[in-house]
């Protein structure tokens, strides 16, 4: 197993200890036109998207800008228009065995997951 496959591990892990904390589970569903490489987070609605970048030895994870804006978690990252869901995104890079980083974003997705559900 490579390490960034090592790495999404990790972090559906943390994501998952943290939304146990806010009494929620979980849900990770592989993209079927990408498998292996894209993987969609719910808990039940879909808040975050991570994407295995062999290429540039990262992690790549995406949520949607207004999500991270309403969670306050729109910091250390960048920000890109997502062509798929037809707006505005917000996205981390995480490198591999970068454990500091990985921790950090799963923060940052358990907030956006209860800003996503509190509608």
């Amino acid at each position: 197993m490579s390490n960034l496959v090592n790495d999404f591990k990790k972090l559906e892990t943390e994501v998952r200890k943290q939304l146990q904390r806010q009494g929620r589970k979980l849900l990770v569903v592989e993209y079927p036109s990408r498998p292996g490489r894209a993987y969609m987070f719910k808990a039940p609605k879909g808040f975050a998207w991570v994407h295995i970048k062999t290429r540039l030895n990262c992690l790549r994870v995406g949520t949607d800008q207004a999500w991270a804006t309403k969670a306050g978690v729109a910091c250390g990252g960048y920000q890109k228009f997502n062509t798929a869901h037809n707006n505005p995104g917000y996205h981390w890079d995480i490198a591999q065995g970068d454990n500091i980083s990985l921790l950090k974003v799963a923060r940052y997705l358990a907030q956006i997951c209860r800003a996503r559900h509190s509608d």
